[in-house]
């Protein structure tokens, strides 16, 4: 993004793509990867949301994934396809919300590896 990558102006330009509409323009968007972005809280709730049908998301340090965030994402995103994530140093999500997300989503998951949450 060079040197205005700073500036919010590019954070607008996300909010504003359809993404609820990214089956016409993206051959139906199946993955995302917004790891070690900027995007604020807000930004991502809107936008997780609005993916029909994700398969794959790499959310990997990312500030701004918090539990709300995460909750958000899990209670009004469609999961139902969702088979592979990545939240690797995801600080601001807790184990709690972690076991919700597996209790719930687990079982769809592939290439599951089980790890020791410190």
């Amino acid at each position: 993004m060079g040197k205005g990558s700073s500036s919010p102006g590019w954070k607008l330009w996300v909010l504003s793509v359809p993404w609820d509409l990214s089956f016409l323009i993206f051959t139906k968007m199946q993955e995302l990867d917004i790891s070690a972005t900027d995007l604020s809280k807000d930004c991502l709730m809107d936008i997780l949301i609005r993916i029909p049908a994700i398969k794959w998301l790499s959310a990997g340090q990312l500030d701004g994934f918090t539990d709300n965030v995460f909750k958000h994402w899990m209670d009004h995103a469609n999961l139902k396809e969702l088979i592979a994530v990545d939240f690797d140093a995801s600080d601001n999500i807790t184990e709690d919300t972690l076991f919700a997300f597996i209790n719930q989503y687990g079982s769809q998951l592939q290439g599951k590896k089980y790890f020791m949450l410190i």
